[in-house]
């Protein structure tokens, strides 16, 4: 029986109109937050190939509780990584935990540590002409994409400007916070294209007892979830 597929409502328009990279996917993946059981449903649904770029949005940790694997999650993530074809950018937690180790002289296994220090703020991909900027929160509407701050790419400034005033030609993909936090009206579990903004969001609560995990392939507008 064939996989039942689903595509983000509203799509068409954002993806490009042909795919002149060397990857047949370009998965972008949302927030984590240390829920790596999670992360294992979604990424075995995926079956990930060399041919297929992935971009891991930011967010990886969260607070310590005893639903969270932050350790596990990074070291994870850490591993895939070393794949030239998956990359992970950094998000404000992550941002958090890399600050609260170094002031604390934490002892932290040396590849999570390199890791967290390593991760870029932003990915941009020129896809069939059109322009796809990849980070954590957004970006500020009034500079260009190479001229942003890392405290607005990955969370720390001012995120409410972005979604109120970005009219800008380039698709900007994002996680950091729920489509339910923009409008009353979204569905907070699934990822949202902004109607009239090329802005692709894709946090879905994953932190939540009723939040999923999800990967939109911005070349088709394909998504899955996590269990």
């Amino acid at each position: 029986m064939d996989e039942q597929k689903f595509f983000v409502e509203g799509i068409e328009e954002f993806i490009p109109p042909k795919n002149t990279l060397r990857y047949k996917r370009v998965l972008a993946i949302g927030d984590i937050h240390g829920q790596l059981e999670r992360l294992e449903t979604l990424w075995e649904k995926l079956s990930v190939k060399e041919d297929d770029l992935v971009i891991f949005l930011g967010d990886y940790t969260i607070g310590n509780t005893k639903k969270t694997n932050n350790t596990g999650t990074l070291e994870w993530l850490a591993k895939k990584t070393r794949q030239k074809n998956i990359i992970a950018l950094m998000g404000n937690t992550d941002y958090e935990v890399l600050k609260f180790i170094e002031k604390h002289d934490l002892e932290t296994p040396p590849e999570i540590l390199k890791f967290l220090k390593e991760l870029p703020h932003s990915c941009q991909v020129t896809i069939g002409g059109k322009e796809y900027f990849f980070c954590h929160c957004g970006v500020n509407p009034d500079k260009p994409l190479d001229a942003q701050s890392k405290s607005q790419l990955i969370g720390l400034g001012d995120h409410e400007k972005f979604y109120k005033e970005y009219k800008g030609a380039a698709r900007i993909i994002v996680g950091h916070k729920s489509p339910k936090k923009i409008s009353e009206e979204f569905d907070p579990h699934k990822p949202l294209k902004i109607p009239n903004k090329n802005i692709l969001m894709l946090d879905t609560r994953g932190k939540h007892k009723d939040g999923k995990i999800s990967c939109v392939d911005i070349l088709s507008g394909q998504y899955w979830q996590s269990e």
